[in-house]
């Protein structure tokens, strides 16, 4: 933590260049892994769930710092961000896309 504003938006801006490219990294590694003919549903359920928590994670962040304090309230937040690094890595998130273009790479230098 500082104690002084300056390095604030220096701060700021690397955490939403990070952000970006966190959220394009997971929307295209979960977009993989869903079947073709279900990618439309998808993309919208995706953007939806997006844009519930764009709206709703503010207000539940500031009664949770208002309530319990900032440092809780950030540790929570870490702990939900652990958890969903979890779940993907339990679940195989993109693990088999991963595992389709090693083997579609394989198959073309076997034929190269």
């Amino acid at each position: 933590l500082t104690t002084i504003v300056q390095p604030l938006p220096l701060y700021a801006g690397m955490a939403g260049i990070f952000a970006a490219g966190l959220n394009l990294v997971l929307f295209d590694i979960s977009l993989s892994t869903v079947p073709k003919e279900q990618t439309a549903s998808y993309v919208a359920l995706y953007q939806m769930t997006v844009y519930i928590a764009a709206f709703i994670g503010p207000t539940a962040g500031t009664a949770l710092a208002a309530t319990w304090g900032y440092s809780p309230a950030l540790f929570l937040s870490a702990g939900l961000r652990l958890a969903g690094f979890v779940l993907f890595a339990v679940l195989g998130v993109g693990a088999v896309a991963q595992h389709a273009a090693a083997h579609q790479n394989a198959a073309a230098e076997e034929a190269a």
